[in-house]
Formats: structure tokens, sequence, C-alpha cells
């Protein structure tokens, strides 16, 4: 039997660093499929909405609702993952390639329906007081967010809402040329918003000194959120290609507001090459209070860098310079692991951030 080789045009789209999408994009099919979607997607909006809707008026316990709830949403997801297969084809499992998201999922780059807030609000303590923040966009989808916020703030009373869109009104100079992110005078005034919506008082030692406090760079950036959900009374403060003399002046910050506890962990980043001079800083800042006794732990680095070692070693001595200073060896742990890390060789990927969070908890004995 000969071989006939039909060239399709298909070709593989990496989704978010991790899944893998396939389909031809000049197949007029896929797009004739991709608009054809909309009513039945609209239809199941307008379902789950509806089902929500209903259950208002149910005298339910808060375990039974959010029971309901989480099931309309797993049924939802189910659906329109289904719609997803229809229209780029029967190789693409949307489940694998958004590594088990549910598409019902707060975004501002999709919609948040009552739904979403209600199974937030059953995992929330009734005497905690939440926050919803409005949104301003080019979409429509970002009217349907704040309208879902705006209702939920009458359904629970500890609900509040920092209104960004009514604050942004008309100041196109908040943003940048997309019509979403921020530019710097919009940050500054967002976080304003923020501090004086809520009332914030700042940090002082007799209300809040946290037991770790963590300021890292990329690789922590990435596993930022698991690091939060895993470890929910640490700090977690965490920027992209934050570098050494950034990272020290963010310990000094703490410091000075007193709220420093006996940790503190470091990732000093791994995207360009320091010196030995440089890491100093670190420690001139844990100490900066007088406080010798406090542990200084700094995470090491795997990047695709010719400088990783080099930025290793420098990192070992340091370690041995101080006792109070500790290695957190993620480049031992990472040995051999190609799997830990996005193809780029600097970012980690979901096994890798399981793996990265379980080498500072082994590290650090908690």
């Amino acid at each position: 039997m000969q071989n006939l080789t039909i060239d399709t045009g298909v070709q593989e789209f990496s989704v978010n660093g991790r899944g893998v999408l396939r389909f031809n994009p000049g197949d007029p099919n896929v797009y004739h499929r991709f608009f054809a979607a909309k009513e039945p997607l609209a239809q199941l909006d307008e379902e789950l909405t509806a089902a929500l809707r209903a259950m208002e008026g149910e005298s339910l316990s808060e375990e039974e609702r959010a029971v309901r709830v989480l099931a309309l949403m797993a049924d939802y997801d189910r659906r329109v993952k289904a719609l997803l297969t229809d229209i780029f084809g029967e190789a693409n499992n949307f489940d694998v390639i958004l590594e088990g998201v549910n598409l019902a999922g707060v975004g501002t780059n999709g919609q948040l329906l009552d739904g979403d807030i209600d199974a937030m609000m059953a995992e929330i303590s009734p005497d905690k007081h939440v926050w919803f923040i409005t949104v301003r966009g080019p979409a429509a989808n970002y009217l349907r967010y704040n309208e879902a916020i705006w209702r939920a703030a009458e359904r629970y009373s500890n609900v509040g809402v920092i209104d960004w869109y009514g604050a942004s009104e008309g100041h196109d100079d908040y943003v940048s040329d997309d019509g979403i992110h921020l530019n710097g005078e919009g940050r500054n005034v967002y976080a304003n918003l923020i501090y004086t919506t809520i009332d914030y008082k700042p940090l002082r030692h007799e209300d809040t000194v946290y037991p770790v406090t963590l300021v890292g760079s990329t690789a922590c950036m990435d596993a930022a959120e698991r690091l939060a959900a895993n470890l929910p009374q640490w700090m977690i403060d965490v920027a992209d290609v934050r570098d050494i003399t950034a990272t020290a002046e963010r310990i000094k910050l703490y410091s000075d507001q007193k709220v420093l506890g006996p940790d503190v962990v470091v990732n000093v980043g791994n995207l360009k090459p320091f010196t030995a001079n440089d890491l100093e800083p670190l420690y001139d800042a844990l100490v900066a209070d007088g406080d010798t006794t406090r542990r200084l732990w700094v995470i090491n680095g795997r990047s695709a860098g010719s400088w990783c070692q080099t930025n290793n070693a420098l990192v070992a001595q340091f370690c041995d310079k101080h006792a109070n200073v500790q290695l957190i060896n993620w480049y031992g742990a990472s040995e051999g692991h190609d799997e830990y890390l996005t193809e780029d060789g600097d970012h980690l990927t979901q096994e890798g951030i399981n793996a990265y969070i379980t080498c500072i908890m082994e590290s650090m004995g908690v």
C-alpha cells in the first residue's frame, strides 16, 4: 500500500505557553462555525443566568446553594467547551488546552455571571468584607461585568463596590492606546481610589506582623496565585523582572513599616548577571531595624541565561557568609526537569509551579 500525504494546512498554536490548539487558520469553515456559535453561546448564557436567578426564590442553605451553583457552572463549562471543539475540531480537547479552568470563571476579558459571585461568596465567611472593582474597557462584556457586581452588592451585606468605571468616566488619559491597560497616571488614580474607598489604614506593628514576607521576581510571579492560596498568612510581593536593588528596597519598606516577622524569602531573579556586592543590600535591609535574628531565605534560580550558574554560586557564597541567611535550592530541585519550565527557559509551567512551591515549603519546614 502506498501513502498519500495531503497538506491540510493544520498549524499548532501554543496557548498560554502550555496547551496546544490545532487548526487551519486559512480554513473558511472554521470561521463559519465560529460565528455560527454566537447564538447558541448567548443561549447558554441566558439559561445559566435564568437558572441562577430562579434559585434566589428558593430556601437553600449556603452549602446547598454552593453545590447547585457549582453544578450549573460545571454544566455550562462542559457545553461551552463542546462548542469550541465543534469549531476547531475533535483533535482539540479544550479541558486539557485550558488546564481544566472553568469558562464561567471571572475575567474582564469574558463575562462575570451572578453564579460566579455566588460561588465565591459561598466560600467566604460572612464576617469578611469583600470588595469588587468595576471595570472600564471597549468590550460590551464589561458593562455586564459591572452590572453583576452592583447586583451582588444588593444581595450581600458584606459586599462593597470600588467604582473604577465611575471614577474613570471621561478620562481617556488614564489608559494606554488599547483602551484597557492603565498608564502611569491611571495606575496612581486607580490605587488611590482603592485606598480611599476601603478607608485603608497603614500597617502598624501592633496591628500586623507577617510571619513570612516573600519578595520575588519572575518565577515567584508565576507561582504567586498558588503561593497565596497555599500560604494565606504570608505577605507575597512579586513583580516581573524585579532586580536585586528593587527587592532590597521592598524589604526596607516593610522594615520601616515594622511588619517584618521572623522570616523573609527572596527570589533574586536570574534574568541578568549580578555581583557579590549586589547581594549585600538584601542583608542590610533585613537587619535595618536592628533585628539580627531574622532569617533570610534566598531562592536561587534556573534560567536560559549563560550567567545562571555564576549567579547561583554567588548566592551560595552569600548564604555561607551570613549565619542567618539560608539557601532554597530551586536549581538543584529542578535539575533534569525540563517540564518545569516553558519554552523560553525562564517561566514556570503548572507542574513547575507545584514543584517550586514544594521546594520552598520543604526547605523552610512549613
